[in-house]
């Protein structure tokens, strides 16, 4: 438990959450902080986590669909 923010949910990320991530990747980039201030409950080193657990094939997809928008 942490003791520091008790909010902090330790359970795995949801479908949703997961979505909301790349999303929001997409839209800010590896902006942690403000992703996770989007995710009730999540702290910026956990969504970094997940981001850099995330399979890399999918990250790959993620990061082509930037490059096509710039």
């Amino acid at each position: 438990m942490s003791h520091l923010r008790p909010n902090i949910q330790k359970r795995p990320f949801t479908e949703n959450e997961k979505r909301a991530i790349i999303s929001m990747y997409l839209r800010y980039g590896p902006s942690w902080t403000l992703i996770a201030s989007n995710l009730p409950g999540r702290s910026a080193l956990m969504v970094k986590n997940f981001w850099y657990n995330m399979d890399e094939r999918v990250r790959i997809r993620v990061k082509m669909s930037i490059a096509r928008l710039i």
